[in-house]
């Protein structure tokens, strides 16, 4: 487990993964790559840089998605391979699900995100979900560097909520 991370983990809510999810993941590499199987990747590095990358977006998701409930996963949509994930959209409220890799402390322009849900995928069968982060809850507790960037070291401050009813409520208050 990253270190950065241990100390943090107590404000995250758990989610288990389906062991099924990993073969799905891997039909939707296969559609996108159009290959046979994933033995047939001829660059394996580049092949499996995609698949991590589309694993880690699609785990998050998956488990974004069963812990406010919000209804059957769509696989139809991630076999398209244009797909590409922006945000959640809740009433014309944006939400935006950041991957955290459990290394670095996520960093970014807080003039490009107004709202957010950190997730740390612990494994293959575990995510760990934050608490509602709203622009105004990192600028105050996020640490900004010269550059204008915002670095999020601490997630206790954040809104939890355990539903999507509990976030729409949350984010009506923004």
């Amino acid at each position: 487990m990253a270190t950065l991370l241990i100390d943090q983990l107590m404000f995250f809510q758990p989610v288990r993964i389906p062991v099924y999810i990993r073969s799905k993941i891997q039909e939707c590499a296969i559609n996108h790559l159009e290959l046979r199987d994933m033995g047939q990747l001829r660059d394996r590095m580049e092949g499996q840089l995609y698949y991590n990358r589309l694993s880690d977006d699609i785990m998050a998701e998956y488990a974004f998605e069963k812990y406010i409930r919000l209804g059957d996963f769509d696989w139809h949509l991630r076999m398209n391979k244009n797909y590409k994930r922006k945000f959640y959209d809740f009433e014309f409220k944006n939400l935006n699900l950041i991957i955290l890799d459990g290394e670095t402390y996520p960093r970014f322009d807080l003039k490009r995100i107004k709202s957010c849900v950190f997730i740390y995928l612990y494994s293959e069968s575990k995510a760990w979900i934050s608490g509602l982060a709203t622009q105004k809850l990192m600028e105050e507790f996020g640490v900004l560097n010269d550059n204008g960037i915002t670095e999020i070291q601490q997630f206790e401050n954040f809104l939890p909520f355990s539903n999507r009813e509990e976030l729409q409520l949350l984010l009506n208050r923004l």
